[in-house]
């Protein structure tokens, strides 16, 4: 099955914590989703492969699109995605920074995968 491609206008995003880092999350028909990267309009194509490389490691995801960007978003009910997660927020020392700063997730490519 393909990535679902959605408008992101029209779903509710919210933050959270995870793994030491504030990440965006969305609500989208019953499911609970993580923003793994976000990509200029000209890189959706990019995107979308990631999304197909995920998706055939049975991840569940999905491409959402604003008039500027798109972003990746993978469930949080799958294993993939949390170990993503994880090794996202371990890239970085926390020892190396405040306590009361966050740094940005590092981005999803497809040496990650």
């Amino acid at each position: 099955m393909l990535p679902q491609v959605i408008n992101e206008n029209q779903v509710f995003i919210f933050k959270f914590w995870f793994s030491n880092t504030i990440r965006y999350g969305m609500y989208y028909q019953n499911e609970l989703f993580c923003r793994l990267n976000t990509y200029p309009l000209a890189r959706r194509a990019h995107a979308y492969q990631l999304a197909c490389k995920l998706n055939q490691q049975n991840a569940v995801v999905l491409i959402s699109c604003t008039s500027d960007n798109c972003s990746l978003w993978g469930s949080l009910r799958s294993p993939l995605v949390k170990d993503l997660l994880v090794k996202a927020g371990s890239a970085s020392p926390s020892s190396a920074r405040p306590t009361n700063s966050v740094q940005p997730p590092k981005p999803l490519t497809t040496e990650t995968l």
